[in-house]
């Protein structure tokens, strides 16, 4: 503490106990630690390329898929399901939105199988608000109550890569 005297019409001179100024030190410690953050989302953001979405492979396809839910962009949702389960794309939609869910951090790891169809192994961090709980509750896609597979099914139509599994949520209490 420093003393910085004051004087007021009660009682001129009388030293008043402040506590010392410090903001250039939180701007310095603040300033670090912006700094730091980026560099940690860089290094995350560069540690798993993803690919981009597209036709082209399963995992692009996966990808296209996911980021549709994301984005809740229905014209994009039915572009990388397979044409069969195409009409339930709304649905599917209408139900990630009324149990509040949000796919966070999708990670596509990958395709396995042979032939016109592949098993995309995904990892996505699901946030979900049930309707009588206030907060938000996350953890990895196959760890939650919403009924939601851990892989992607794609299957090949006409030299072009879709999606044919459907995450599609239980309804939550």
């Amino acid at each position: 503490m420093t003393q910085e005297p004051r004087t007021g019409p009660d009682e001129p001179g009388v030293p008043v106990l402040s506590p010392p100024r410090r903001g250039a030190n939180w701007r310095v410690t603040g300033l670090a630690a912006g700094v730091l953050l980026v560099l940690v989302l860089l290094k995350v953001a560069t540690s798993h390329p993803q690919p981009d979405a597209s036709h082209s492979s399963p995992a692009g396809a996966a990808v296209g898929y996911i980021e549709a839910l994301r984005t809740a962009n229905l014209t994009q949702l039915k572009a990388y399901l397979s044409p069969a389960e195409r009409s339930q794309a709304g649905a599917e939609l209408r139900t990630l939105q009324a149990d509040h869910v949000l796919l966070v951090s999708p990670v596509v790891d990958g395709a396995l199988g042979q032939g016109r169809s592949r098993t995309v192994a995904v990892t996505i961090e699901i946030c979900y608000r049930s309707r009588t709980d206030r907060p938000y509750s996350c953890g990895l896609l196959q760890h939650q109550p919403l009924g939601l597979p851990p892989n992607l099914q794609s299957v090949e139509v006409g030299g072009r890569w879709f999606i044919s599994t459907l995450l599609e949520p239980q309804p939550l209490g």
